[in-house]
């Protein structure tokens, strides 16, 4: 298992390095090239995740030897070590395959009551190729039959969905790697793919509270993150989709 140990900054940070700490990007390279290592010199980017696209992700080596390259330029960079993160949510949604165990759906881990012990596995093969952020447990609610999100979700009930997510992030937790909240303030009640146009959640604070914020309450201080959904709410905020919106965010 490879373990990232904390990097303290050997410098005080300047405005471009504390900027770059805000930041979660993808770096396009297979194996980390001249051109990339110029980018994240003169970008100052703190954090990255990774894709197939970007990034090809063919077998456990090639992913390691990535990951310790990206760490080790960023934190020669920064003095910080870096957020490595990518979306292996199980199911669909699974970023590394190659080499890799392939986890159920989160709806069907729900039905098999195993989320600890698939977060547990995952994290442990996450952490052995220096990943050591996952972007789960998608905790939106299944409440519409037609939203894209589907197997993406535990379930149709709020309680089903925060027991399981609970125990999907205390085993990512148990193998080290951090666990991310989404897609904040919900998306299981809209249709539209958040990738193809903007869904519309169109019900009040006091109908968020009831159903979709549920376990964003619940679990909040369980994750080491939450992800803001790109989702216009017009009765909250009627100009701003909630990943821009000041109210949402903060």
């Amino acid at each position: 298992m490879v373990a990232s140990a904390p990097i303290l900054p050997r410098f005080p940070m300047n405005l471009e390095q504390k900027i770059g700490q805000l930041f979660i990007a993808p770096v396009f390279d297979k194996e980390l090239s001249k051109r990339s290592l110029e980018y994240l010199d003169a970008t100052k980017l703190g954090n990255v995740i990774f894709f197939p696209f970007s990034n090809a992700l063919s077998s456990r080596e090639q992913v390691l030897k990535l990951t310790e390259d990206v760490r080790t330029a960023i934190s020669h960079t920064t003095g910080v070590c870096p957020l490595l993160s990518i979306d292996q949510e199980g199911g669909r949604v699974t970023r590394l395959k190659k080499g890799f165990t392939l986890f159920p759906s989160p709806q069907d881990s729900a039905q098999a009551g195993n989320a600890y012990s698939i977060g547990e596995a995952m994290g442990k093969e996450l952490r052995s190729v220096g990943i050591t952020m996952n972007f789960a447990p998608v905790v939106d609610i299944l409440s519409s039959p037609q939203c894209p999100i589907g197997d993406r979700s535990y379930g149709s009930e709020p309680e089903i969905v925060i027991t399981n997510a609970r125990q999907m992030i205390d085993g990512l937790h148990a193998s080290g790697v951090q666990a991310v909240l989404k897609h904040f303030p919900g998306l299981g009640g809209t249709c539209v793919d958040s990738h193809l146009g903007l869904p519309v959640l169109d019900k009040s604070l006091e109908e968020l509270e009831r159903l979709e914020l549920k376990p964003f309450r619940s679990l909040k201080n369980c994750a080491d993150a939450i992800m803001v959904a790109h989702v216009l709410a017009p009765q909250i905020d009627p100009n701003n989709c909630s990943s821009t919106s000041k109210i949402f965010i903060t």
